[in-house]
């Protein structure tokens, strides 16, 4: 959802009113200042690292940098340092066995980004400034997929935006970079980047995997060099709770004028790891044309675990007190 971490009324005003400024509305439009106003009231009472960081973007859009500076102060104590790269985070990700890597929260990653965004809002920054946002720039390339892209769509949106603000900052027409790709296999690929082409995509497929490799980068200025891995698995095997068949009898039509009835017949059984199931619910949707008929509620209340049946026009619903292991 483009909602992103907009969870409250705070955070919708912050998001709007930045969305009026990005689109040329001045601080003085009627509708952007009655939502600075309400903004600069939740300044102190703001808790949500978000919010924070929402609310900084927005004031360095509107100018308020005195606001703004507040608020990052704020933030920065807040900082994750993981060696050179820096970030926030709204609440510790939990950790997994299943993937080897790291899956940040989206809200994360939009976060980061619009701190990003409020850091780079300044007219000039310093070399210890730049430095600060090199490292924020450092976590979120991490986080970026092998398409250039971030694992939900707010976040793909205000990211990307982040890092082409750094790009256009950090910039120098007179930088150039030479990255040498080697292996031990006398594999050898060189990557140049200069101010006539920047912005091309360059690539390179590496022979054999699993390999040995080297950077190694020479010149001067900032290049953002990302590997990918694919590969396939097999899909995790489905462990079955229940085992369920179904019989369908002959039609019966004992008149011409008649209605066609079936006698559909269901076997469940439980094949779980414990020795017998919680309730459970056999819901059966009847086939096209057919309704459950009258008294199948009471025939079915006569078996033994069946403890309730709800019936609609089309389906059955059966409630088990319990299955026994098979």
């Amino acid at each position: 959802a483009m909602k992103g971490g907009v969870d409250d009324e705070t955070s919708l005003a912050a998001y709007i009113t930045a969305a009026l400024l990005e689109m040329g509305q001045t601080p003085d439009d009627p509708m952007v200042s009655r939502g600075l106003q309400c903004l600069k009231n939740s300044v102190s009472s703001t808790t949500s690292l978000y919010t924070q960081a929402l609310l900084a973007y927005t004031f360095s859009l509107a100018g308020e940098m005195d606001i703004r500076n507040i608020l990052l102060e704020k933030l920065d104590q807040q900082a994750i340092f993981s060696g050179e790269s820096i970030h926030w985070s709204q609440k510790p990700t939990p950790s997994s066995n299943v993937s080897p890597w790291s899956q940040p929260q989206a809200v994360d990653v939009e976060l980061t980004a619009y701190i990003l965004l409020a850091w780079l809002s300044k007219s000039s920054l310093t070399q210890k400034e730049i430095a600060k946002a090199t490292g924020i720039v450092a976590w979120l390339a991490k986080q970026r997929n092998a398409y250039g892209g971030f694992s939900s769509t707010q976040d793909t949106v205000v990211a990307p935006q982040a890092l082409a603000k750094y790009a256009s900052t950090a910039y120098k027409p007179s930088e150039e970079v030479s990255l040498a790709v080697k292996s031990t296999e006398n594999f050898q690929r060189t990557f140049n980047v200069r101010a006539a082409n920047r912005l091309a995509f360059q690539q390179e497929t590496l022979p054999n995997v699993p390999g040995v490799y080297t950077l190694e980068a020479s010149g001067q200025g900032c290049i953002y060099v990302q590997t990918v891995l694919r590969y396939n698995i097999l899909p995790p095997k489905n462990v079955e709770t229940f085992d369920l068949s179904v019989e369908i009898g002959k039609a019966k039509c004992e008149l011409s004028t008649s209605p066609r009835s079936l006698t559909l017949t269901v076997h469940t059984s439980y094949v779980g790891s414990r020795s017998s199931s919680n309730m459970g619910i056999v819901e059966v949707k009847m086939l096209s044309g057919f309704s459950p008929m009258d008294g199948t509620n009471q025939l079915l209340l006569q078996q033994p675990l069946v403890k309730k049946v709800e019936s609609g026009t089309d389906t059955l619903n059966i409630y088990l007190e319990e299955l026994s292991k098979r």
